[in-house]
């Protein structure tokens, strides 16, 4: 589990040229002080422990959200969001020693000897080992709504979170032997000519399509920390300038045209492109240091 600790913005060079596929924050910072997250999100009144997006400029996705569709009008719906803003997951990490010292349960999974942190992940939706998985797994449910083959989609962060664990949460997390990452996954489900289901287990005969992120490495996630936050200087409601001022490489939807969005028209070669673009320019932005 060991590697290299992610960086916060002010140990890296250039900062302000980097581009990142993850942003992670605590609860905890956020609730104190929004702008960890560039007052994209504020809590839910009366509960500091969940959020709601800050004048919908980024989708924030409750514990265990399913999205169920029927149509291809909807799956294009679910497409247009879900490209034109980041979505915000608000997860839960699991650390501790759990039953590893008991020689006779080594890999039994339990909470005792755990101890839980609440997380907010930021999705940069066009970062290329993003934006990749977004289309492949849009393209695959829709020719099963084509066929009317019940599928369970499932774009899944929490294994790849697991594995960056000890960088998020930092030394404290070294020594346990007991991992966990829950809720970091968005899951579309279309149940073909069956009714409705409430678990996606009983789906007859389904589809399930799993995307995992593997290639996501320390070098795309970003740690915001409460005295980040603190630094930040930027107004409510956000202006395109002030978000491009921080988060050089994320595009969000300040329109609520879906007319004027060209997001769902991103490909496989869009992504490409736009991978290289941004490589470019932060090589040139190193140089010129």
């Amino acid at each position: 589990m060991a590697g290299a600790r992610i960086k916060t913005r002010a140990e890296i060079p250039g900062a302000s040229y980097v581009s990142s596929a993850i942003l992670a924050a605590r609860v905890e910072s956020v609730s104190h002080n929004t702008a960890t997250l560039f007052n994209l999100i504020k809590p839910v009144p009366g509960d500091s422990q969940r959020f709601q997006s800050n004048e919908g400029i980024v989708n924030v996705v409750p514990r265990g959200r399913i999205y169920r569709l029927e149509t291809l009008s909807e799956l294009d719906t679910f497409k247009v969001e879900l490209l034109r803003r980041p979505t915000v997951l608000q997860c839960q990490f699991r650390t501790g020693t759990g039953m590893a010292g008991c020689p006779y349960f080594p890999a039994f999974d339990c909470r005792l000897g755990t101890t839980e942190s609440d997380w907010l992940i930021m999705l940069n939706q066009l970062h290329p080992k993003i934006l990749s998985r977004y289309q492949m797994g849009i393209d695959m449910i829709r020719k099963a709504m084509v066929h009317e083959v019940p599928c369970v989609l499932q774009f899944n962060f929490n294994e790849r979170l697991r594995d960056l664990m000890v960088s998020l949460v930092g030394p404290s997390a070294e020594n346990h032997s007991y991992f966990n990452c829950d809720f970091a996954e968005m899951l579309v489900i279309y149940s073909g000519k069956s009714s409705r289901v409430s678990d996606p287990k009983n789906i007859a005969k389904s589809r399930e399509i799993m995307f995992n992120f593997d290639d996501i490495s320390n070098n795309d996630v970003l740690l915001q920390t409460a005295e980040k936050g603190a630094e930040i200087q930027i107004g409510s409601p956000q202006t395109e300038g002030d978000l491009k001022r921080y988060l050089r490489g994320w595009e969000f939807s300040l329109s609520e045209d879906p007319s004027l969005e060209p997001r769902s028209r991103y490909s496989y070669a869009t992504a490409g492109r736009m991978f290289y673009d941004l490589q470019r320019t932060d090589d040139i932005a190193e140089s010129e240091m």
